[in-house]
């Protein structure tokens, strides 16, 4: 082998590997896109996600306090409708409780 035949093979090769390293940064630009691409799309996501939690749980919390109410109409209404056996339960209760909380 000659010495400009080994120079030309040298040449060659630098210009090979110069391409390689151009080819390899346009794939990590290209990874680093998709990356970031894909991460917006989860990001987009898990933002939808919460917002359907929160509408959920105001819809929960909506529901409780609607039934809350009812309820404390429907006892309102018994009290109404009956005060001396509303304040015999209630005394009842009453005792009841002492007597567990009273033992501890």
């Amino acid at each position: 082998m000659t010495t400009a035949t080994k120079e030309t093979d040298v040449d060659v090769l630098r210009k090979d590997i110069d391409e390689l390293k151009s080819a390899l940064s346009t794939l990590a630009g290209d990874v680093k896109a998709a990356v970031k691409s894909r991460e917006s799309d989860l990001a987009s996501s898990a933002r939808a996600r919460v917002e359907e939690i929160g509408e959920n749980a105001t819809r929960f919390a909506r529901k409780a306090a609607e039934r809350g109410r009812e309820g404390a109409e429907a006892v309102g209404d018994t009290i109404r409708d009956r005060p001396l056996q509303s304040m015999v339960v209630a005394f009842g209760v009453g005792l009841l409780l002492s007597r567990l909380l009273g033992r501890r």
